[in-house]
């Protein structure tokens, strides 16, 4: 897709997809979005281009508001702050950069490249680092490609200036960014490692800038018909009606520089007598249905309100709103050479890229499709699959169950395990240190097995579950028309020219 300029009903339209895919996070869009307003009033324009236009040895900024959510509501984003961003970045590494593009899709965060553009007059990449919104700075698809995570610039409205120079892994260069950030108020604007147009397009998750327009234009248009615009979003991207009704009861608390919580939905209309329970460190981790495990990370859990399909951020849930709980799928890639599967997943791509649905990439459920785990898509596609590489990626899942199970074990004895995930399949009957394997209703809403095998991943502690394999949680919280939907760092190596 070659370069172009955005509108200005596009900015508004990506605003609002966005804040869908921000599965409650990101931050909401709506003071990015009256920034940019501003901005296309004064006869600013920003042009977006496609990363295939990136040479590969191109400078790319990768940019985002850092911090807890409720906070910016209170402390206000501008176009200045986050300019100032890349500018530090390009003062520190002496070269300047051909483009911009944000490490999350999700909420506000997709509007910050747009105001780091317009300010410095460059382009936007239709591209980012996790086709969501996910809290901290090793849950990117930049992570999972073991590429440089320093070095990282941080910039406020105080004119404070941060460098993190250097770190000793992903992880460390979460705790030590979020430090600075929690130190100036908990919200700032940063540019994460710089990235070059090979890493960029080898590496990050491509069109997710025109996926979130095109998601808003889907509601629009259900809008004008008079149609459900939360039917249209679960229509348009293959996700799954997990719940509605109002939020009973909220409670959150802004701590290390995250906004963490629990909301409690009660169910109305098919729903009526039913409870719905979702945990969250800036996004929705986890949903509980009546107490059961029903949807959790990676799958995108989105709260909706259910009469203008809006998305509902957990910072801006209300007791008494009607909202509707949808969530969004995936599916682990499985590699031949060596055999690996995950932590990268096709996401909601599945029925377009796995082969058993005509799409070019192996994923693990092409894999139990020509093991005979599972009947789904066109079998004869894979029916070329060599049975030792079906046998060998069989093999490999099977331990990566079972080293997660002897990770989370509170006990040398055999336990059971509840095997709940669009992958349920994958789980053999027998498994070292599992006393039995239980398989549950709606298993496949939950996709544990991904999120067991996933190196993204977070904690919240969260006493009071005592479900030990559940490591991250995300509470939605206010009395609304609930709806889940499921939806199948350092600088580079080699220095981008200036």
């Amino acid at each position: 897709m070659p370069s172009r300029v955005v509108s200005a009903s596009e900015i508004e339209s990506l605003a609002i997809g966005a804040w869908i895919l921000g599965t409650g996070g990101g931050g909401s869009p709506y003071y990015a979005l009256l920034n940019m307003r501003r901005l296309y009033r004064d006869g600013v324009r920003v042009t977006l281009m496609d990363a295939a236009d990136l040479a590969d040895d191109d400078g790319v900024a990768v940019v985002s508001n850092m911090g807890a959510p409720l906070v910016g509501q209170e402390r206000l984003t501008d176009p200045a702050t986050i300019a100032r961003a890349v500018t530090m970045m390009e003062e520190y590494l002496g070269w300047t950069f051909r483009a911009v593009m944000t490490v999350e899709i999700g909420g506000g965060n997709a509007v910050q490249p747009f105001m780091a553009a317009a300010v410095l007059g460059k382009p936007v990449v239709d591209a980012d680092a996790m086709g969501r919104a996910f809290p901290e700075a090793q849950m990117t698809s930049f992570a999972i490609h073991d590429l440089p995570m320093s070095p990282l610039t941080l910039a406020d409205v105080r004119d404070n200036g941060v460098i993190v120079p250097r770190a000793a892994s992903w992880t460390w260069m979460e705790r030590l960014s979020r430090t600075a950030c929690v130190a100036v108020g908990s919200i700032a604007g940063t540019c994460k490692a710089p990235r070059t147009g090979r890493e960029v397009k080898a590496c990050a998750i491509l069109g997710t800038t025109t996926k979130a327009i095109r998601l808003d234009e889907a509601v629009q248009a259900a809008r004008r018909a008079h149609r459900d615009p939360v039917q249209a979003v679960i229509d348009a991207e293959g996700g799954l009606l997990l719940f509605g009704g109002k939020i009973q009861d909220v409670s959150r608390r802004t701590t290390e520089g995250f906004l963490r919580g629990r909301a409690v939905l009660e169910g109305l209309d098919d729903w009526k007598g039913h409870r719905f329970e979702l945990a969250f460190q800036n996004e929705f981790a986890v949903g509980w249905l009546d107490g059961e495990p029903r949807v959790t990370t990676p799958d995108l859990i989105c709260v909706m309100d259910a009469v203008s399909g809006e998305a509902i951020g957990t910072e801006t849930l209300r007791y008494g709103t009607r909202v509707l709980s949808i969530g969004l799928g995936g599916g682990s890639l499985v590699r031949r050479a060596p055999v690996t599967a995950g932590p990268v997943s096709v996401g909601f791509r599945l029925t377009e890229r796995a082969m058993v649905f005509g799409g070019p990439e192996l994923t693990a459920t092409d894999v139990a499709v020509a093991a005979g785990l599972v009947e789904l898509g066109d079998r004869a596609r894979v029916a070329s699959l060599p049975a030792s590489l079906v046998s060998a990626c069989l093999s490999r899942m099977h331990a990566m169950i079972e080293e997660a199970v002897d990770r989370v074990k509170t006990e040398a004895a055999d336990v059971p395990l509840i095997a709940v995930g669009g992958g349920g399949f994958l789980v053999p009957e027998r498994i070292d240190g599992v006393s039995e394997v239980v398989h549950v209703p709606h298993q496949a809403v939950a996709n544990a097995v991904g999120a067991a095998i996933a190196q993204v991943s977070g904690e919240v502690p969260s006493p009071d579950a005592g479900l030990n394999w559940l490591q991250r949680r995300t509470c939605s919280s206010d009395r609304k028309r609930f709806m889940p939907v499921q939806r199948n760092g350092g600088r580079p190596r080699e220095g981008p020219k200036p």
